[in-house]
């Protein structure tokens, strides 16, 4: 498993994050990922996984600063489910 350092965003927080983006800033978006907190966890479980080790390579690697690197996850992922939304039949 990854090591956790203390002042990078963890899967939680990213985690709560775009639920905030779906619930309060792009409401159409719980067309796709739900509209309850359980639909929501269980249909982000894995987008937020992929954020969390996002993050973590853009911080360690690329040497971003931790909350661009977390802007860019959560940017990264919105997107994502925009381009799914738009061709959602």
């Amino acid at each position: 498993m990854s090591t956790t350092i203390p002042w990078m965003p963890t899967g939680q927080q990213i985690g709560e994050r775009l639920k905030d983006v779906i619930m309060n800033r792009r409401r159409g978006l719980k067309k796709m990922y739900g509209e309850t907190e359980a639909e929501l966890d269980k249909s982000l479980k894995e987008p937020i996984i992929r954020g969390e080790e996002m993050v973590r390579k853009l911080v360690t690697e690329m040497r971003c600063p931790c909350l661009i690197a977390k802007d860019l996850a959560i940017l990264t992922l919105y997107d994502l489910a925009i381009l799914i939304g738009a061709f959602w039949c």
